[in-house]
């Protein structure tokens, strides 16, 4: 398998997203309209508290599998230390949720579903975390090209699957469930015997420590971050159960709508964020160089996710019917709140991405747990009934708890990453302040020309508009970016030297 500079990478990683993006749009397009607004609910909340639960129960060893692995990539010992460890919380996990149901509190807080069901989603959140985890190995081990392939054609093949049940009217919660586990298991198996074939043939000598030595090290690394993960992961069940007991089905069907084009956006930066992990691995000795990387790579992470996230916020109202359907509507200001989280979640899983390469695991900690504390306040404010707000806001709450403590969190975060570095605070401030004041100009520019096309009534035409807006959009987000190359960290000479490369390419 080939390995490729970062530029490469990252430049294959944007353009299988975009595809596994427009195969997510397919899906999550057919899906509201085959499940009831309060099934669709129900779906959202087993995503969010099983994703939670997954992550909680992983104890950060995925973290430390990337950071230890990316900078010995010829000790296989790391790989297989985690896939044991892998079986055996899946097992547990499994086992520990049909003894917990027997509980009645506990069967009630699924919202009336059946044993099955609920495992089904358990299923499906830990076969989902396996398969980004294995590519987060190849992407340790500098190999793009041949998991983003692999990955295109799993999506693929799903949204070919959800749309043939679709059609035939066979399209429930279960059958997806069932179909994506079997289709995701299918790819998770063969990308693991590709991975220790290519490994065979580059490191004939088998290189494998006792596993007490694995165990250690991924203890060592681990200790300072599992009690925040257990707590970050606690609050986001917190703030779900809370969500459904407090403002019902519906309120979580229109967060979902609201989580699901969140989820758009992150196919778009949760791979560069990944990718940096190895990139800030192997520059953990030169600081200065490492530094000026952290401040460009923010710069990039952060246009990039704005120029999506504000288009999304800024035309939610067209773009939640034609994607979910008239029902959800309701979703307009969840939605324009967790836009807007969306871009300092970047942020923040890029500085992450930083603290776990660079192996700055206390601090990290300290960090994730003053952001769950304000979690936990905005929980109880604009979540749960109080004085302030008799009803709670619903899903408008849980965007709004999204989007402060995640605000907050960054800040937090950058303070600390950056203590000592001369006008740190103004410059932090300046870079997504440019971004969204621009974006948002732009955006609100391309409504107003395009405004009547859009509130047509029909499809095709409102369709029609939101293209032609993205256009005009896009280009002047273009335009200003090509004149001032250094609000997203490059010079004008790469922009032109990766132009001259794609119509070349073009051309042959």
């Amino acid at each position: 398998m080939k390995r490729d500079q970062f530029a490469g990478r990252y430049f294959i990683k944007i353009i299988s997203s975009i595809i596994i993006a427009l195969c997510n749009m397919g899906v999550q397009f057919m899906l509201p309209r085959a499940l009831d607004v309060g099934e669709y609910g129900l779906y959202t909340y087993n995503l969010n508290v099983f994703t939670s639960v997954v992550v909680m129960a992983n104890l950060s060893t995925s973290s430390a599998l990337v950071a230890k692995y990316s900078k010995r990539c010829e000790d296989i010992g790391y790989v297989q230390f985690y896939l044991f460890f892998y079986a055996v919380v899946s097992f547990v996990l499994t086992v520990g949720v049909m003894l917990l149901f027997r509980i009645e509190s506990i069967r009630n807080s699924f919202g009336g579903q059946s044993l099955i069901l609920v495992l089904l989603g358990l299923e499906a959140a830990l076969i989902t975390k396996l398969m980004s985890d294995v590519i987060s190995i190849y992407d340790a081990a500098a190999i793009s090209r041949f998991p983003s392939i692999i990955h295109i054609i799993l999506r693929i093949v799903l949204c070919a699957f959800v749309a043939s049940t679709f059609i035939m009217g066979r399209l429930n919660l279960r059958m997806f469930y069932l179909g994506q586990i079997s289709i995701i298991l299918a790819v998770v198996v063969f990308l693991v015997f590709e991975f220790f074939k290519d490994y065979k043939q580059n490191y004939p000598v088998y290189e494998k420590r006792p596993i007490k030595e694995y165990a250690i090290e991924y203890y060592q690394f681990c200790k300072p971050l599992v009690f925040a993960g257990i707590i970050s992961q606690g609050i986001i069940i917190l703030m779900n159960y809370t969500l459904l007991k407090h403002a019902g089905t519906t309120e979580q069907a229109m967060f979902g709508a609201a989580w699901q084009l969140n989820t758009l956006v992150c196919y778009i930066f949760s791979p560069y964020a990944e990718l940096m992990k190895r990139e800030f691995a192997v520059l953990v000795n030169q600081k200065e160089l490492l530094e000026r990387r952290l401040w460009q790579s923010i710069k990039t992470i952060v246009w990039i996710v704005t120029y999506f996230a504000i288009f999304i916020a800024v035309f939610a109202q067209w773009l939640l019917p034609l994607l979910f359907g008239e029902n959800y509507k309701g979703a307009i200001l969840v939605t324009q709140m967790i836009m807007i989280y969306t871009i300092f979640q970047a942020w923040g899983q890029l500085c992450g991405s930083y603290m776990i390469a660079t192996e700055s695991t206390k601090g990290y900690a300290v960090l994730s747990v003053i952001g769950q504390a304000v979690s936990v306040v905005c929980v109880f404010l604009f979540q749960v009934p109080n004085f302030i707000f008799e009803d709670g806001l619903g899903s408008f709450g849980i965007g709004l708890t999204y989007m402060c403590t995640n605000y907050i969190s960054v800040v937090v975060m950058m303070i600390y990453l950056t203590k000592g570095v001369k006008n740190a605070h103004i410059r932090m401030h300046g870079i997504y302040l440019l971004a969204i004041i621009s974006c948002v100009v732009f955006a609100l520019f391309t409504r107003l020309c395009f405004g009547s096309l859009i509130m047509h009534q029909g499809r095709l035409v409102p369709l029609l508009g939101i293209i032609l807006s993205g256009m005009i959009y896009s280009l002047l987000v273009g335009i200003e970016l090509y004149l001032i190359p250094n609000l997203v960290g490059i010079q004008r000479e790469t922009i032109k030297r990766y132009a001259r490369k794609i119509i070349m390419k073009w051309k042959r």
